[in-house]
């Protein structure tokens, strides 16, 4: 594919060339680099905002589009050659107005532009959901999360809030691959991040961090508010249905405390090993970080 647009990148240039000099020898002048050079440019311009407003449509065929633009770069230097005239973009509008094709040009010109500035804000639009987003749940994703913390943090900070953020790994998800399959697995995946963005508040934060966790960012947030949604994300989850399947998983969930578990993003491996302890300990449940765990681990 990298060498048919360098291919066509040449063609273009040197059809251009070729023209440009038919052009100045139509005219009766002589080809020197003092009328080569700026009239070569001016067509190097001319056709080149053709040939991109040619490439913002969408066709299907390589030759369709080469041979479009064949057409409208020779179609439009006859223009010039048969007024004998040198190449110059205001005399060449002046042309095709008369001619009865300033209209149409006009046109592909405002459409060509308005493409090409509409498919980039729309690509740049994808390529940053795709950095940040998770394309499943649609969920922010892990360097998202990590964004959303810093931020709460130092919102945090500022205001003199509490904050609590939760660890959540799904218990059975695997069976759910192994006996029913990805689909439903996915499926199940989309239903929790339903479940979770339904359990919190709206200035509150869900992604999926990887896999089948998820991360919960409660902002203004103590032990006692941080404990109540956790049992209603635990009630939440475990009342999950797909496709009224026999389909049963529930939430470990491992929670640290800002101030008090710490300041940065050292939060989520707290909480997460909060979290192991919770699957240690049973499954469906929650526990708070405390320095505690650190000692049990061992």
């Amino acid at each position: 594919m990298k060498w048919k647009n360098s291919l066509i990148i040449v063609l273009f240039l040197f059809f251009t060339f070729v023209l440009t000099i038919l052009a100045i020898y139509k005219a009766g002048m002589d080809v020197t680099y003092q009328h080569l050079f700026p009239i070569y440019i001016e067509g190097i311009t001319f056709f080149g905002v053709l040939f991109c407003l040619l490439l913002t449509i969408n066709f299907k065929s390589e030759r369709t589009l080469i041979a479009g633009w064949v057409f409208l770069l020779i179609g439009s230097f006859i223009d010039v050659l048969d007024e004998g005239e040198v190449l110059a973009i205001p005399h060449m509008v002046e042309l095709v107005f008369e001619n009865g094709m300033f209209a149409v040009g006009m046109v592909l010109i405002s459409v060509g532009f308005l493409v090409i500035i509409a498919r980039g804000e729309k690509m740049h639009e994808k390529l940053e959901y795709l950095a940040l987003y998770d394309t499943l749940t649609d969920l922010p994703n892990r360097k998202k999360i990590y964004h959303y913390l810093r931020e709460s943090l130092e919102h945090a900070k500022y205001n003199g809030e509490y904050l609590a953020l939760m660890f959540i790994d799904l218990d059975g998800f695997k069976e759910v691959n192994d006996r029913w399959g990805h689909f439903y697995g996915d499926s199940l995946l989309k239903e929790v991040a339903k479940s979770l963005k339904n359990s919190i508040d709206e200035r509150d934060i869900v992604g999926r961090f990887a896999g089948d966790e998820f991360i919960v960012i409660l902002r203004d947030s103590d032990q006692h508010k941080a404990s109540l949604t956790a049992q209603r994300i635990i009630e939440n989850i475990s009342s999950i249905e797909i496709n009224t399947k026999d389909i049963l998983v529930t939430p470990s969930i491992g929670i640290s405390l800002y101030p008090n578990n710490g300041n940065n993003e050292d939060l989520i491996n707290k909480a997460d090993k909060a979290m192991y302890f919770t699957k240690r300990s049973g499954k469906n449940n929650y526990t708070f970080y405390s320095e505690e765990l650190e000692w049990k681990e061992k």
